[in-house]
């Protein structure tokens, strides 16, 4: 009896501790007709499942690629992200967003990943690169605090 009265009270502290598992995406969209058009980002909802997480970024890729021709698609670098947080760095340098001058890095951190993301930015394109963060996402809400 005893060791079942121990066994609840363990289960009941422990139990606050556990975190629903988060799910998101991170992608962008172009006009691969018109290079000087400025890609727009998407990020899902926080919070989400993994279901709804995949739905919203397939919705947002179909209703952006209603406007092209021949089935194209200008949906580009969709990342999926599982219970972290990530960050995109562009060079500046290197024109308008494009898959080739993006750098996404992924770290639980909030406070931390869009450190790394600028850092792989100067790495691979350069000192004079000018890199700037374009945006800083997390699947869950709570992880921003």
């Amino acid at each position: 009896m005893m060791i079942r009265c121990i066994f609840c009270l363990l289960l009941c502290a422990v139990s606050p501790l556990a975190v629903a598992e988060t799910h998101g995406y991170l992608g962008f969209w172009h006009n691969p007709n018109d290079p000087l058009t400025v890609p727009e980002t998407k990020t899902t909802q926080e919070n989400n499942n993994r279901e709804d997480a995949r739905a919203e970024i397939e919705q947002f890729c179909s209703k952006q690629d209603k406007s092209l021709k021949n089935g194209q698609s200008g949906c580009f670098s969709i990342t999926p992200l599982h219970d972290t947080c990530a960050a995109v760095a562009w060079s500046r340098k290197r024109g308008l967003m494009s898959p080739d001058n993006i750098v996404i890095s992924i770290h639980p951190k909030f406070q931390k990943v869009a450190k790394l993301a600028s850092k792989a930015c100067r790495k691979q394109f350069g000192w004079f690169a000018r890199c700037e963060i374009e945006t800083v996402y997390c699947t869950d809400k709570q992880m921003y605090e």
